[in-house]
């Protein structure tokens, strides 16, 4: 009865406490087509003095009370043998200096019961959480609750509800629900990046969250059980839009789908680190950094601000609640005064998860300190090797990396503003006022600059790149596992990839340690470039020797123009100038298997340089008739990762319609001699102030 007046409502898919719909797998009843009936449990307001209906008045009617500004926030923490861990997050405001009361979490297991009518019953009796006050300032409060579940041989629906709070949106009060999935299983990934906002909001050019309306269209259809952002949760300008991160359908989306988070520039500010020296260490820039830390662990960590955070020259190591999937920085970073926080852990049965943090220690010289790297890949050679030690070894790792790292150079560019040419222009734009908007006003380089230096492929950050990417390799190698990168950060999609070069016969890829696809997916929200950027790209993407055996380039998957509407930019064959967000499914070994006939190199394909074709029938006719875009998608069973991003067709539509871009990268059967791991560049330095 709350959402009918919504917009999500009339655009077919569900809000929380409407009819969601989720697919049961692994051993329950398929119910994709049945709704899952999300009721209140019958104690949910056990310890109110209120009615119900009080839940939803105007924050004006009742005094006294403790009001939900923000969330709630669902986060995935780890896996534990068969414990799924996770967190919720809600931030909120009391008339009174502190609250008078703990919000507490219900949370129930629902179980498919009568098939024929499509309901759940509550299988479980109700488990209740006290909420734990994880920081206070100015009357707002943010709570987390923990959550440890056990994994079973099916997919699990859990329902929650906070108990002791008011929501300011009615709609956020009712119950909300998410998937975990079967103990046998892999998780189904939704990834994304650059949420933040763009030029165009006022006049409503761009519809902003349309794409957020595809995403719980397809949580619907078949339910995501984690999503790896880069979410530009900071970045927003003032406090009115900051406020939208609780409007729908990101609410939504952010409270039935589990998040794991890693930060980047875009939630400071853009190429933050990667400034002058003079810049980064001015007391304002500190400033900035340590507050911006201080809320992304609260927001996307759940974790408490330590000591550093209360100011911003103050250095504290304290980590208040360290977990056992952080892999912590061993040195303070340089301009933030707090130790990395990068994350190892399983995504279900057979992926593996790294997320490195590349921008607490980020200078304009270095990425990442050396130790932080070995602790790193000690940690993930220790967990790939216990996973295989107990008969459930990992298939594939997912790295998560803000910045794309198989991507074409643009050191031409980059050349050319710090030469003459660009002095010039700085010149001129001094005396004359022209280009103003070019420059920036932190150290009045030119505003390119800093995004250029920012890049791994930046003429600072290339020895230490090729290190990184052979670190990878090292693994793959050791563990036979396959790597594949996310990335956002450019607004633009796009796949680059590192093969083994050619060398007389071919090597097969399914036995070729070095082939990883980087998937640059970005921007959910935020407005893409011009045509003119994705051509760029294009004229600079050659065929590249990373080291003596690897060789990169970019993947050709796009087709010019995805759609009919011509009021999108065109991309290339590519780079895709629009925005979009990735779905990535194991083709589980579990499965049945797909009705498909065999995937035809296309004429076009065929005749492409070696690079831009596809390298193993996976890739055959890759984009919108590969089977990963369409309904056969992860439904396989031979252990691959089904690919699909989806591009916006027309971002002035409110109901954001998409185009599909499909492919498969293989699982890594790799028999060979383990390599030998990387030597660190003697050019790269660890700097530390």
């Amino acid at each position: 009865m709350y959402a009918k007046d919504t917009p999500l409502n009339r655009d077919g898919f569900g809000l929380q406490g409407t009819n969601t719909q989720l697919r049961q797998s692994n051993g329950c009843p398929d119910q994709s087509s049945r709704s899952v009936k999300q009721t209140n449990h019958p104690n949910e307001f056990e310890n109110s003095e209120l009615p119900v209906a009080a839940r939803f008045m105007h924050p004006g009617e009742i005094s006294n009370k403790t009001n939900v500004l923000c969330g709630p926030l669902l986060n995935y923490r780890s896996m534990q043998g068969n414990t799924w861990e996770g967190s919720i997050l809600i931030v909120t405001r009391s008339e009174r200096k502190s609250p008078t009361e703990t919000p507490i979490l219900t949370l129930d297991r629902l179980d498919s019961g009568d098939v024929d009518e499509g309901l759940c019953s509550t299988a479980l009796p109700h488990l209740r959480t006290k909420g734990r006050l994880l920081y206070s300032d100015l009357g707002h409060s943010f709570w987390r609750f923990d959550i440890r579940l056990t994994m079973e041989s099916f997919t699990t629906m859990w329902q929650y509800t906070v108990d002791n709070v008011y929501f300011l949106n009615r709609t956020s009060g009712l119950a909300h629900s998410f998937a975990v999935p079967s103990r046998d299983e892999s998780m189904r990934i939704m990834f994304y990046s650059c949420n933040g906002w763009c030029d165009g909001a006022e006049n409503r050019e761009w519809n902003h969250l349309s794409l957020w309306k595809d995403v719980l269209r397809q949580h619907s259809h078949r339910a995501f059980h984690v999503m790896g952002p880069l979410l530009d949760w900071t970045k927003t300008e003032n406090l009115q839009e900051r406020l939208r991160y609780s409007k729908e359908p990101f609410a939504s989306a952010l409270s039935q789908i589990p998040s794991l988070n890693m930060w980047d520039d875009h939630d400071i500010i853009d190429g933050f680190g990667s400034y002058a020296k003079e810049t980064m260490e001015c007391s304002v820039f500190r400033m900035i950094g340590a507050l911006a830390h201080k809320f992304y662990m609260i927001f996307q960590h759940h974790l408490p601000p330590s000591k550093s955070h209360h100011d911003g020259q103050e250095e504290s190591t304290t980590i208040p609640l360290p977990e056992l999937q952080y892999v912590l920085g061993s040195k303070l970073g340089p301009y933030i005064k707090a130790p990395s926080h990068n994350i190892v852990t399983r995504l279900g049965a057979r992926i593996a998860f790294l997320g490195i943090d590349a921008r607490t220690e980020r200078t304009r010289e270095q990425t990442n300190y050396r130790d932080t790297y070995d602790a790193v890949f000690a940690r993930v050679h220790a967990d790939l090797a216990v996973a295989k030690g107990s008969g459930r070894p990992m298939k594939h790792l997912v790295i998560l990396l803000g910045i794309p790292i198989a991507y074409p150079p643009l050191t031409w560019v980059e050349g050319a503003i710090e030469g003459s040419l660009g002095r010039m222009f700085q010149r001129v734009s001094r005396t004359f006022g022209v280009g103003e908007n070019s420059i920036n006003h932190f150290d009045d380089a030119i505003e390119l600059l800093d995004d250029l230096n920012d890049h791994y492929t930046s003429k600072a950050h290339q020895q230490e790149r090729c290190y990184l990417v052979q670190q990878i390799q090292a693994v793959c190698a050791a563990h036979s596992v396959r790597a594949t990168i996310l990335s956002g950060d450019v607004h633009l999609a796009a796949v680059g990839r590192f093969f083994t070069k050619q060398r007389g016969a071919t090597l097969p890829v399914e036995e070729d340690f070095r082939f990883m696809n980087n998937i640059i997916s970005s921007a959910i929200v935020n407005q893409p470039p011009p045509p003119v950027v994705a051509n760029v790209i294009t004229q600079s993407d050659k065929s590249r020797n990373l080291d003596t055996y690897t060789e990169e380039i970019l993947f050709k998957l796009f087709r010019a123009n995805p759609s009919d509407c011509r009021k999108d930019p065109e991309g290339t064959s590519v780079a895709m100038p629009r925005r979009n967000y990735t779905v990535i499914t194991e083709n589980s070994p579990n499965n049945a298997g797909r009705n498909e006939g065999i995937d035809k190199i296309s004429f076009g394909q065929f005749f492409a340089r070696r690079g831009h074709r596809p390298l193993h029938f996976g890739e055959a006719n890759a984009g919108p008739q590969h089977h990963a875009a369409s309904d056969q998608h992860g439904k396989g069973n031979d252990g691959s990762l089904d690919i699909c991003i989806h591009v916006e067709a027309d971002h002035q539509s409110h109901r954001g319609q998409t185009v599909a871009y499909g492919f498969s990268i293989p699982a890594l059967q790799y028999t060979g001699p383990v390599i030998a791991e990387p030597t660190w560049p003697e050019s790269s330095t660890d700097i530390i102030e």
